[in-house]
């Protein structure tokens, strides 16, 4: 089992109703505005209380809201839907981890390709992805795009990570390349989708040091559509130990004795029971795992039925 997790609404901060103008602009499916992203909005809820989102200005600020009040406001051109909330635990470690090192990735990026055959290891984890023309795709830890960028055009994507300083790196690349990608910000333990959005979910690297990996890969279930395939790909124990030395980040979180050190391998034991064709797959010179299967077509509701008010962010 997981460490548990406090009540997510008691996190957040609310706005009145009163305090939210419903744009009367709006219309139903996606909008635009001025330096931000096109949202569709028919397939995003609440990811705190399941309901429909809109959107709304609140005191001067452009966001999306529900018929609660919640309001979520957006950062360069995105949903935040971490805003009021406290992350806590391994989560907020990795947050703080990305978010400084968002300014850098770019840079970052080049160096590994310079030093490493970094094009030759992302192409291999992505080898089993493989989108048909017009499919939703969603990456769970998008990160600064990198992954979308080499996946196959004329396909929806969208994106969404726990780091704000990721995702404004993002947004940059996004737009230096011409692609095509909505993003959120977004704990991958609480996904803002609607249930069977997408033809396929993926994640590579990170998934080991969430706070619930269990609920992290039932709500991958609950978007994925009957049938969708959903990869999860993250380094094994002995790539983890190749980062302690060099990540101190890495370190905190492997040399910490209240991590559980069954975070070192494929978290295969989260997938639910009903799903039978469970692959586990060691890949790139056994430095990273893969975790692969079918959202079976009559799925029963159970494997992802995940009650908000029982679990903590």
């Amino acid at each position: 089992m997981e460490t548990p997790h406090p009540n997510p609404f008691s996190l957040l901060s609310w706005s009145t109703k009163a305090g939210v103008r419903k744009d009367p602009a709006f219309f139903p499916g996606s909008f635009d505005y001025p330096n931000t992203l096109t949202m569709e909005l028919d397939i995003m809820h609440n990811p705190y209380n399941n309901r429909p989102l809109h959107r709304a200005t609140v005191n001067g600020r452009v966001g999306l809201t529900d018929d609660t009040g919640m309001f979520f406001p957006l950062r360069n051109g995105y949903p935040n839907f971490l805003a009021g909330q406290q992350v806590t635990g391994l989560n907020r470690q990795v947050q703080r981890f990305y978010d400084s090192m968002g300014r850098l990735a770019g840079w970052l990026e080049q160096l590994r390709a310079f030093l490493f055959p970094f094009d030759r290891r992302r192409t291999e984890w992505l080898r089993s992805i493989t989108p048909k023309p017009g499919d939703r795709v969603l990456e769970v830890a998008v990160g600064a795009g990198y992954n979308i960028r080499r996946l196959p055009a004329n396909v929806r994507y969208y994106g969404l990570d726990i780091s704000g300083g990721m995702l404004d790196r993002c947004v940059r690349n996004t737009r230096l390349w011409g692609l095509n990608l909505q993003l959120s910000q977004a704990n991958a333990e609480y996904l803002p989708y609607c249930d069977n959005t997408f033809d396929s979910v993926f994640h590579i690297g990170g998934i080991n040091f969430f706070n619930d990996r269990g609920r992290a890969i039932r709500e991958m279930i609950r978007v994925a559509k009957p049938g969708a395939r959903v990869t999860i790909i993250d380094a094994t124990a002995k790539e983890i130990k190749k980062q302690v030395q060099r990540m101190p980040f890495v370190r905190r979180c492997v040399c910490d004795e209240a991590v559980d050190r069954s975070r070192l391998y494929a978290p295969a034991q989260f997938v639910p029971e009903e799903i039978r064709d469970v692959e586990v797959k060691l890949i790139d010179n056994g430095s990273m795992y893969r975790l692969s299967f079918v959202k079976p077509i009559n799925e029963s509701h159970k494997m992802f039925l995940l009650p908000n008010k029982q679990h903590k962010i």
